[in-house]
C-alpha cells in the first residue's frame, strides 16, 4: 500500500545470526568462458545427437534436458563402443561445468540487502528466536540504527549514513504469551521500539463470539445459526477461561486457556458431514472438558459449561462483508456443479455466456482471488469426480478453465490499486484507466462481446484438451517428432500407462504425417491399436528394452484375449511378441512373431484388429491374411495423417464451426504451451489463421465495439 518491499522472517529457535549474514547460493548464470567450453561440447555432440541450441540459451537447466537425452543415446547404442566412449566424456565435462557444487557463490543476505535499499523488514513473532539473536538486532532500534558481526568480518559492520539506508524499517511482532524461560525477550529492546499492542482476539466475550461467527460462516453456516452457535460457545469459552486463570492447577499443564483454544474449537465445524449437536458436543469436551484434572468436580464443570450453551445467547455486533449474499447467483452456480460432481445426480444447465456475462461482469476487483478460489475448487471437484458424467456436461463446465485465465492474466499484470477503485465491477470502464489493468481487462472486455456469437466463439471444446496432463503429452509427442528414439516412445507409454484418460485425444494430436518415411512410420498404427485397446477395454502388455507396461482396464474380458508386445531396437515387433484369442466355441488361437520386421509387425497389428472386431481367428484365417497382406500391401488405416483444429472439438456431424471461432477458443481457453504445439504442427491455413488471433490477443490495447 505504501510501496515498500517488505521482507518478512517467521521465527523458530533453529533461525539466529545466519539470515543476517552472507549466504551460499547456487548461480543461476553461466560465465562467458563456461558458456564457450559448453557450446565446443555441444558442437562436437551435433554429430551424435539432435541439438537445437543457440549460445545465447544456454544455461544449467537446457544442458540437463541435453543429458538426459545423452543418457538415451548412451542406453540404446551400447555396441558403439568407440562412438559411446567419446560422448561419455564430452558428457562427464557438460555435468562438471554444469554441476551446482561448482557454481556456488556467496552472496550477501536477504536483510543485509534490505538495509542497504532501504526497505522494511519483518520479525514476526521474535519470542519464539534464540535470546542471542534479540540481543543482536538490538542496536537497529536505537536512535542512530547500527548492526556489528564483527565475528564474521570486517565487512559485516553497518551504520546508518554508511551503509544503512535512512528509509530502512525494522518491524517486530512480538507476544508475551507465547513467551518461555529459553526465549525470555530483554525488556531494553522492547524499550527502544514504538509499540501497539493489539488485544487477544478472546479479550471480550463479544470479541470471542465474532471470531467464531466469522470461522462458522467461512465454512457456509447460514448466518442466523453462525450467529446463535457463536454466541452459545463464546460464553462456554469465557466461563473456561475465567476459571483456568482463576484454579491453573486444576487443567492440564497448569495452562489458561487462551483465544488459540478458540481457533481449535472451531476445526470440529470445518466438515458438513456430521450432525450439528454432535459437533457441539465433541467440541466442548475436547477443548475444555479433557483438560479438567480434577475428577471430583468433573461433572460440575460440565454442568456449568453446558448451562451458559443452553442459556439465552449473547446479543453481538455483526461487521461483515458478506460475499456470499454479494455473488449469490455466481456462487449457487458453482456449488450445484460441485454437487453433480460427487453425487449420481443429473447436472444443471450451464451456460458460459451468461455465467461469464452476467455473474463474472459484476465482481469486484478486490473480490478476485476470491471467486477465483471457488471456481478453483469446483474445477478440482470435476477432475477426481468418480462417477461418469455426460461429456456435453464436461465440455460446459469445464469452460470455468477461461474464467481462471482470466483471472490469472489479472494477477499477472501486478497490478496496484487505491482504496477507491477496490469495489470497481469488471465491467466498470474507470478500471481501464489503470495503466497495467488496461490489457488484461480489455482482454475480458472482448471476450465478454466474443461469446455472445456462435461464430466467433466456440462452446464445443473437448474438456479433456483444459487438462495439464494434455500439455505434457504434447512435450512427449514433440520429442518423439524430433528425436525418433525408442526411449521416447518409451516414455509415452509410461506416460499412457499412469493417464488412460489421455488415450481419448492423443490421436487427436498427432502429427502422423511427420512419421511418413521414416524409421518411426509404424507409429499411426500402433497408436491406432493402443486406442482401440482402450475404447475396447481389451487388456494388453507392451515391453521396451526388458520393462514391461501393463495395461489394465476395468471391465476387461482378459481371458478372451492375451496380447504381449515387445520393442527392443526400434518399433518392429521384435521376436516372442504373441497373441491369444479363446473363441466363444472354446478353440483357441495363438500367434508369436518369429521376424522382427515391417511385414510381421503389420500384419500383428491386422490380426488384433480384427480380434477386436469379434473375427474368430483360426490359422487358416491367419496365413490368407499374411497373402492377402503380401499381395496387395495393407498398408491403410483409418486415421487422419494430419493434426487439425478440428479435433479438439466435440460437434454434430452436420454442425459447422467457423475456423475464426476455433481460434479465438482456443486462444482464450488453452495455455500458450498447448497452443505453441498447435502453431508447429497444424494445417497451414490454421497455423496462419491461429497466430494471427494469437498476435492480436498479446497486443490488444484498444478496442470499440459496436454495442
Amino acid at each position: 500500500m505504501l510501496g515498500k518491499n517488505l521482507l518478512v522472517y517467521q521465527m523458530n529457535s533453529d533461525m539466529g545470526i545466519s539470515i543476517l549474514t552472507s549466504q551460499n547460493q547456487i548461480n543461476d548464470k553461466l560465465s562467458d568462458n563456461e558458456k564457450n567450453k559448453l557450446f565446443e561440447n555441444l558442437e562436437q555432440l551435433k554429430n551424435f545427437i539432435n541439438i537445437d541450441l543457440s549460445f545465447e540459451n544456454i544455461n544449467p537447466y537446457n544442458i540437463k534436458s541435453i543429458i538426459d537425452n545423452i543418457n538415451k543415446y548412451i542406453n540404446n547404442n551400447k555396441n558403439k563402443v568407440d562412438e559411446i566412449k567419446k560422448i561419455k566424456n564430452l558428457k562427464k565435462e557438460l555435468l562438471y561445468i554444469t554441476s551446482p557444487a561448482n557454481r556456488f557463490i556467496e552472496k550477501e543476505s536477504a536483510f543485509i540487502e534490505a538495509m542497504k535499499k532501504g526497505d522494511w523488514v519483518l520479525i514476526d513473532g521474535i519470542e519464539f528466536a534464540p535470546p542471542h539473536f534479540s540481543e543482536k538486532i538490538s542496536s537497529l532500534c536505537d536512535e542512530k540504527k547500527e548492526l556489528e558481526l564483527f565475528e564474521y568480518g570486517e565487512k559485516y559492520s553497518f551504520k546508518e549514513g554508511d551503509n544503512i539506508h535512512e528509509d530502512f524499517h525494522l518491524f517486530i511482532t512480538y507476544n508475551p504469551l507465547s513467551q518461555t524461560e529459553n526465549t525470555f525477550i530483554d525488556q531494553s529492546l522492547l524499550n527502544k521500539c514504538i509499540s501497539f499492542t493489539l488485544p487477544s482476539i478472546d479479550s471480550s466475550i463479544e470479541s470471542s463470539a465474532q471470531i467464531l461467527y466469522g470461522i462458522l460462516r467461512n465454512n457456509d453456516y447460514q448466518k442466523k445459526i453462525s450467529k446463535n452457535i457463536a454466541g452459545r460457545l463464546a460464553k462456554v469459552h469465557e466461563i473456561a477461561k475465567n476459571k483456568s486463570v482463576i484454579n491453573p492447577d486444576l487443567f492440564a499443564g497448569d495452562i489458561p486457556f487462551t483465544g488459540r483454544n478458540i481457533i481449535y474449537l472451531s476445526k470440529f465445524f470445518e466438515k458438513k458431514d456430521q450432525d450439528l449437536k454432535e459437533k457441539i458436543e465433541k467440541s466442548i469436551v475436547n477443548i475444555y472438558l479433557n483438560s479438567y484434572n480434577s475428577e471430583n468436580n468433573r461433572d460440575e464443570f460440565k454442568k456449568e459449561l453446558l448451562n451458559a450453551f443452553i442459556e439465552k445467547e449473547i446479543n453481538f455486533e455483526i461487521v461483515e462483508n458478506d460475499n456470499k449474499e454479494k455473488y449469490e447467483k455466481l456462487l449457487k452456480i458453482l456449488t450445484e456443479i460441485q454437487k453433480c460432481t460427487v453425487e449420481n445426480i443429473d447436472g444443471p444447465l450451464f451456460n458460459i455466456s451468461s455465467f461469464i456475462n452476467q455473474e463474472c461482469c459484476l465482481i469486484q476487483i478486490q473480490d478476485i482471488k476470491m471467486i477465483e478460489r471457488y471456481i478453483f475448487e469446483t474445477i478440482e471437484y470435476l477432475d477426481k469426480r468418480s462417477i461418469q458424467i455426460n461429456n456435453e456436461l464436461l465440455d460446459n463446465y469445464y469452460q470455468l478453465e477461461i474464467m481462471l485465465k482470466v483471472f490469472n492474466d489479472i494477477k499477472k499484470s501486478n497490478y496496484s490499486i487505491s482504496s477507491s477503485y477496490t469495489m470497481l465491477q469488471l465491467n466498470d470502464p474507470d478500471l481501464l484507466k489503470i495503466e497495467k489493468l488496461n490489457q488484461p481487462l480489455l482482454r475480458f472486455k472482448f471476450l465478454t462481446y466474443l461469446i455472445q456469437h456462435s461464430n466467433l466463439f466456440s462452446k464445443k471444446l473437448n474438456h479433456i484438451f483444459y487438462n495439464k496432463k494434455v500439455l505434457d503429452l504434447c512435450t512427449i509427442i514433440e520429442t518423439i517428432e524430433q528425436n525418433k528414439m525408442l526411449s521416447d516412445f518409451e516414455h509415452l507409454i509410461s506416460f499412457l500407462k499412469e493417464n488412460h484418460f489421455l488415450f481419448e485425444v492423443i490421436e487427436k494430436i498427432i502429427p502422423f504425417s511427420k512419421f511418413e518415411s521414416t524409421n518411426f512410420n509404424l507409429l499411426p498404427y500402433w497408436i491406432h491399436l493402443f486406442v482401440s485397446l482402450y475404447n475396447n477395454k481389451v487388456n494388453f502388455k507392451i515391453e521396451i528394452s526388458g520393462t514391461e507396461y501393463l495395461f489394465d482396464f476395468k471391465d476387461s474380458n482378459q481371458e478372451k484375449i492375451k496380447i504381449h508386445l515387445i520393442f527392443q531396437d526400434n518399433l518392429y515387433i521384435s521376436k516372442s511378441s504373441f497373441i491369444y484369442q479363446k473363441s466363444s466355441s472354446n478353440k483357441e488361437f495363438y500367434e508369436e512373431v518369429k521376424e522382427c520386421n515391417d511385414d510381421s509387425s503389420k500384419l500383428m497389428y491386422f490380426l488384433i484388429m480384427n480380434m477386436m472386431n469379434d473375427i474368430n481367428i483360426t490359422r487358416k484365417y491367419c496365413n490368407s491374411l499374411k497373402l492377402l497382406y503380401k499381395r496387395d500391401n495393407l498398408e491403410n488405416i483409418y486415421i487422419d495423417n494430419f493434426l487439425s483444429l478440428n479435433n479438439l472439438f466435440n460437434y454434430e456431424k452436420d454442425e459447422r464451426i467457423p475456423l475464426i471461432a476455433k481460434c479465438w477458443t482456443i486462444v482464450y481457453s488453452l495455455s500458450s504451451g498447448i497452443i505453441n504445439y498447435l502453431l508447429k504442427y497444424s494445417l497451414d491455413l490454421e497455423i496462419e489463421l491461429l497466430n494471427s488471433i494469437k498476435k492480436i490477443y498479446n497486443t490488444l490495447d484498444n478496442i470499440k465495439f459496436d454495442e
